[in-house]
């Protein structure tokens, strides 16, 4: 698929992130923010390497963060939140954050 960018904030979508989204390789922006989305980040969305700004705050996700987020390498912009653990997160390139995520990413 040539899709960018994918903005479905607000749209009361629940249920997981569907797997699929892993086959959108040229995806750049993906807004998730304010749904009723659950579950984890499902695995293939680390194969869309080109993913610069990734929003899926204000939803209920559970789980870890993976090993494979260190593929994102052009992410500028991430906002997490989970519900279950203490794991919330919110990295903006603008500021000295992205030193602290690729802190993180030094840790895998």
């Amino acid at each position: 698929s040539n899709l960018e960018h994918l903005a479905l904030m607000k749209n009361n979508l629940q249920g997981p992130i569907p797997s699929e989204i892993g086959y959108l390789f040229k995806l750049k922006t993906i807004r998730l923010s304010s749904n009723k989305l659950e579950g984890s980040i499902p695995e293939e969305l680390y194969d869309c390497t080109q993913i610069k700004v990734f929003l899926s705050e204000l939803n209920q996700l559970t789980g870890t963060i993976s090993p494979k987020v260190r593929q994102l390498q052009q992410l500028r912009e991430c906002k997490c939140t989970y519900c279950i653990s203490p794991n919330a997160w919110s990295l903006n390139h603008s500021h000295s954050y992205m030193k602290i995520f690729n802190f993180f990413l030094s840790l895998f």
